[in-house]
């Protein structure tokens, strides 16, 4: 078994539910709390009828899944700098994918 900060913390083995089990559990807690904390902005990017907003937002949801799940079976690749690679390329590609909405904006007006 492996040992994990939050083992060390909690000592819940103690009473016979193992850590893999702990780790689950808070995984599930963790995406509950996350589904309900994003159904408002997810119905507020819908009902402003915002596509590429929504768009942006999945495409970086899968990316960074994908990114992540290659990075767990290369051996020689740290997941902390994986994980911090793939933010930056995201908040660049948000930031390129904002200035290119807005070009396309301003040459529809201007024609």
């Amino acid at each position: 078994m492996r040992t994990f900060i939050l083992m060390d913390f909690i000592h819940i083995g103690n009473v016979g539910i193992e850590e893999d089990y702990l780790y689950i559990f808070c995984g599930l807690a963790s995406i509950i709390i996350i589904s309900y904390a994003a159904k408002p902005m997810v119905e507020w990017a819908i009902r402003f009828k915002l596509r590429k907003f929504l768009s942006y937002l999945i495409s970086s949801i899968f990316a960074i899944l994908a990114i992540l799940s290659i990075s767990f079976f290369a051996e020689n690749m740290s997941q902390l700098v994986v994980m911090k690679i793939t933010l930056q390329s995201m908040s660049v590609y948000g930031i390129l994918y904002s200035v290119g909405i807005l070009i396309q904006r301003f040459i529809r007006k201007t024609n």
